[in-house]
């Protein structure tokens, strides 16, 4: 939509949302350009977020959780 709106050249570019709200779009087809390649940079940093959540962070063996299961939750002490 964005490059599409670069293209048409028009002078002014809004966006209606759902909620009936006007939001600016940069008309230029730098600006469009820059708005799709920072979106595209966020994807894959959001991506690989998950990614590294999902395969580094450590999960306890089962013989742990069965140990903290019976201890119960760790509280600090005062």
């Amino acid at each position: 939509m964005r490059l599409t709106a670069g293209l048409s050249g028009a002078r002014r570019g809004e966006c209606w949302t759902y909620e009936n709200e006007i939001i600016p779009i940069p008309t230029g087809l730098a600006g469009a350009g820059a708005s799709l390649v920072w979106r595209l940079i966020a994807a894959r940093a959001r991506y690989l977020h998950c990614w590294m959540v999902t395969y580094l962070r450590r999960v306890p063996m089962p013989g742990e959780v069965d140990k903290m299961a019976k201890r119960g939750p760790e509280l600090p002490r005062r």
